[in-house]
């Protein structure tokens, strides 16, 4: 059996594999669902998951001429347009942007559908750091 996430308002194509806009959908078994929700129900750490989430809907975002200059690599992906902010937005705050990055495949949750391509994106990013 699998388990198919598609965004809410997206409508799913009834194909073997659910596509949109040519990009595949988030499919997932149900051993690496269960073993996902596992690690949170069994070390208790979802707060600190959603916190990420409720920080993001209460944080005082930089003001005029606040900017962190700190190196950024930034990766995105296709499938969720909802979470991509404008190129030009996230330059005027984090300037210092190494790596801008789209990602042919992946959603919501990339770490865990595409692991290698996390994976080289967050080495590619590395390999530009001066140490």
């Amino acid at each position: 059996m699998r388990i198919v996430f598609p965004h809410p308002f997206r409508r799913q194509k009834t194909d073997e594999e659910p596509v949109y806009n040519g990009h595949h959908l988030f499919t997932q078994n149900n051993h690496d669902l269960l073993a996902n929700v596992s690690i949170y129900w069994f070390t208790q750490t979802i707060n600190a998951a959603n916190r990420y989430y409720y920080e993001g809907r209460h944080i005082k975002w930089p003001g005029e001429g606040e900017i962190c200059n700190v190196p950024h690599g930034v990766s995105l992906t296709k499938t969720q347009p909802h979470e991509r902010p404008p190129r030009e937005y996230v330059e005027r705050l984090f300037p210092n942007i190494l790596q801008w990055q789209e990602l042919n495949a992946g959603g919501h949750f990339v770490a865990l559908e595409q692991p290698g391509l996390v994976a080289e994106s967050i080495r590619s990013f590395f390999k530009t750091i001066q140490y």
